[in-house]
């Protein structure tokens, strides 16, 4: 079912394409900005390692905590299989992977995961709101409005962590006790770790400082590749290209995403009058870069570690 959505959506999305205008912008690419372009996704990927490792260790504690060095391995295998499987298979395998090192990581890292996620979709939201004024002529008021409703997530989205404080599983009754009875003391600790202490707030902090890197990482590595295409170099078009995308990698039905990828990117240009030509080149260009590099360092990864089994 999933291999003939697949195929079907691939046909509609090029089968009317002219492709000669899509290989020409292609062979031109100025190869010196997409070396940065390149350089600017590791970092991105660099930035989120260190970030899940900051978030272990805040909701882990000490003896729960993993060195960065460890996190590579698991981190570039789960983007392979995200990239590769028409779901997010990967976040599975990093958790799987954390509990062959140690069961007692099982319940931080799942903790640490859903955190991460929690502060993408607070960046995608913040980014989402900041860039609408400018985006649609159907959107009339001012960019501070934006700013403040910006700021009224971040509100909530810190009220929901906050209320985990106060949350009491054991009281739930229609839950599986023996869910209650593994889950429980182990939300307990969490609960106890979430206290305002210095050390937690500068764990908390630094997760979002990193996120902000990571995010500003992201619209570099678009800018980087509007100039290596010879585009229009822009901030609202590389940060319009970055919404749409992560909205399109959601379903993650296909796999690779390809298609839905391609198409988001088309869509997010067009609000800036660029053709359809550059537009698909620079997604095909741009899906390259974040697609082809984990699967490759993924495969030197277990390669590796196979080499050096006895």
């Amino acid at each position: 079912m999933k291999g003939g959505t697949f195929i079907l959506v691939v046909y509609f999305c090029f089968w009317e394409i002219d492709w000669k205008p899509v290989f020409h912008i292609l062979a031109s690419v100025d190869w010196k900005w997409g070396t940065l372009s390149v350089l600017s996704f590791f970092f991105t990927l660099g930035m989120k390692i260190v970030r899940w490792g900051v978030l272990l260790r805040l909701v882990g504690g000490e003896r729960d905590m993993v060195a960065s060095q460890d996190l590579i391995a698991p981190f570039f295998v789960g983007q392979a299989v995200n990239i590769v499987m028409p779901f997010r298979g990967g976040e599975v395998l990093r958790l799987s992977w954390l509990g062959v090192k140690d069961k007692r990581l099982m319940i931080p890292g799942a903790f640490s995961i859903l955190l991460e996620k929690w502060e993408d979709l607070l960046f995608l939201s913040l980014l989402t709101l900041v860039l609408a004024p400018w985006v649609s002529e159907w959107i009339k008021f001012p960019p501070v409005y934006s700013w403040f409703l910006a700021g009224l997530v971040l509100l909530i989205l810190g009220g929901v962590v906050w209320a985990i404080r106060f949350f009491n599983l054991q009281s739930i009754s229609f839950i599986p006790r023996p869910f209650r009875e593994v889950l429980g003391p182990e939300i307990g600790r969490l609960q106890q770790r979430l206290n305002l202490t210095k050390h937690h707030m500068f764990l908390a902090f630094l997760s979002v400082f990193l996120s902000m890197l990571i995010w500003g990482s992201m619209i570099l590595t678009n800018l980087f590749t509007l100039q290596a295409l010879a585009l229009p170099v822009n901030v609202k078009i590389a940060g319009v290209i970055l919404v749409f995308v992560y909205v399109s990698l959601i379903p993650a039905l296909i796999p690779g995403n390809v298609g839905p990828f391609h198409g988001a990117v088309v869509l997010g240009m067009s609000l800036f009058q660029i053709p359809l030509a550059p537009s698909l080149s620079f997604a095909i260009l741009l899906h390259g870069i974040v697609t082809v590099f984990p699967l490759v360092v993924s495969a030197l990864i277990l390669f590796w570690g196979r080499w050096k089994k006895p």
